[in-house]
């Protein structure tokens, strides 16, 4: 399974640790004062985690888990020589949530819930957090168990999340979209629907100008699938050749 560089992905959500981390550490240089709250990272990744998790929502857990690679990772001449066993904080025990709250486990829940939701960024974000040695947690078999729930999950399509559309084409007139999608040779598509029944539409998939598959059945939708190697950006054109209508238009 080939994944593309997705180190620029992290950068604008590492900015969530980075904001979430100031507060607490301009707290502890003004604790004299008195009128500063602390800001605990883990208290906030609990949160977090509870929202998403609930909602279904896989950024806002891949959230809680940048805050939790933050907290968990030392500070340079600080070293932890005893004490208890590390511990979820109350209510959030694994025994009753179905999950620790660790970075790692944070992760595949991200994922799992990206997935679920057809969010193939947010499951390759957290892919990247869990391998990236500089931004993460460094931890191969982590990002390669992660890698293997989304070639499992048979989810492709167009990065980001299935894209949806509409437009109208007059007799004779045709649109193009660019599109990024998904590599690794799980089948990608597209459908496209005319509103009106007299409508004929036709649809290509060009990869780079090169007709890659196409559907010109005389009837008023159209539809492709296709599997493409490399994650990259694939031209649909939509030719009407019939009456003019609107259309919308899917991918996965």
């Amino acid at each position: 399974m080939h994944l593309t560089a997705r180190t620029h992905r992290i950068a604008p959500l590492l900015l969530l640790a980075t904001l979430a981390y100031a507060p607490a550490a301009a707290s502890q240089e003004r604790q004299g004062e008195g009128d500063v709250p602390i800001v605990g990272l883990v208290d906030t990744a609990a949160k977090l985690a509870r929202t998403g998790i609930a909602l279904e929502d896989g950024r806002t857990v891949l959230g809680a888990a940048q805050l939790l690679i933050v907290a968990e990772r030392p500070s340079a001449g600080l070293e932890r020589v005893g004490g208890r066993a590390a511990q979820a904080p109350p209510g959030m025990e694994s025994s009753e949530k179905g999950y620790d709250l660790t970075a790692a486990s944070l992760l595949r829940e991200a994922t799992r819930i990206a997935l679920a939701n057809g969010d193939l960024a947010t499951a390759e974000a957290a892919i990247e957090l869990a391998g990236n040695a500089e931004a993460g947690l460094a931890d191969a078999d982590l990002a390669a168990a992660l890698e293997e729930m989304v070639g499992a999950s048979g989810a492709r399509g167009a990065l980001g999340g299935p894209i949806w559309a509409e437009y109208y084409l007059y007799p004779g007139e045709w649109v193009d979209y660019n599109i990024n999608f998904q590599g690794g040779y799980v089948p990608n598509w597209v459908n496209v629907w005319a509103r009106n029944g007299y409508a004929d539409l036709d649809c290509y998939i060009y990869d780079a100008g090169r007709l890659v598959v196409w559907d010109e059945r005389q009837w008023k939708d159209c539809s492709a699938e296709w599997n493409q190697r490399w994650t990259g950006t694939m031209t649909l054109r939509i030719l009407n050749r019939g009456a003019g209508s609107n259309l919308a238009l899917r991918t996965n």
